[in-house]
Parts: structure tokens; C-alpha cells; sequence
């Protein structure tokens, strides 16, 4: 019985660890992206408060972002499927859902009105 020199490199080196595994096996990302079903309220005035909006969807919950137009949101709740945020700025436009799996923008815009 004699040693081979692949016993030796194994003894010396050890077991060769399988890789990290980053996607399913059918290479699909491991969570899917967000989807955003419906939000509320359409709109608000600039003489009001920033008004507390409501997103309902799925897969929002991790590392979320929320933008209307290019400006940043104040997140207030976030769970799989509702997130409430406050925006910081009184901008109107699409909003988007930012997550660490992908991102979804509204079809319509959130609208500020003018209002003394």
C-alpha cells in the first residue's frame, strides 16, 4: 500500500470548499424585486403638511429606499407588503421603491398642489 501524491496535497492543503452560493439554482436572484400594487394618498397641498403615504405591494421589506422624483423620503413603516414614508421635499412626481433586489416606480405621479 503506497501514498499517492494527490493523499499527500490533500493532507497538506485540505478539502478544496465549495463556493458561495449567491443565487438559486436557477440563477434567479434569491428574493424577487419589489412591486408596487397601489398608493394613497394622489396628492396633496404645499400650504399642508407633508401627508403620510401608503404604498401597498410586495416584497418591499430590507434595505428600502423611497424617492418621489429624485428626492429621498422619510420611511416611517416598512413591512413585506405596506410601506409608509413622509416626503422630505414638496416634489411631485413618479415614486420609486428602492430595495437591495431591484427597484419598481409608480405608472403616476404623486402631485403637489399649489395652495396659498
Amino acid at each position: 500500500m503506497g501514498i499517492d501524491v494527490g493523499d499527500i496535497n490533500l493532507f497538506l492543503d485540505g478539502p478544496t470548499p465549495p463556493a458561495q452560493q449567491q443565487e438559486s439554482v436557477s440563477n434567479q436572484p434569491l428574493c424577487p424585486p419589489p412591486t408596487i400594487n397601489a398608493f394613497v394618498p394622489f396628492s396633496a397641498y404645499t400650504s399642508a403638511p407633508s401627508p403620510q403615504i401608503i404604498i401597498n405591494g410586495t416584497n418591499l421589506y430590507g434595505n428600502t429606499q423611497v424617492f418621489i422624483g429624485n428626492q429621498p423620503c422619510s420611511i416611517i413603516e416598512n413591512t413585506d407588503t405596506k410601506l409608509v414614508f413622509v416626503p422630505t421635499q414638496k416634489v411631485s412626481g413618479k415614486i420609486k421603491v428602492v430595495t437591495e433586489y431591484g427597484e419598481k416606480e409608480t405608472t403616476t405621479q404623486f402631485q403637489f398642489f399649489f395652495k396659498n
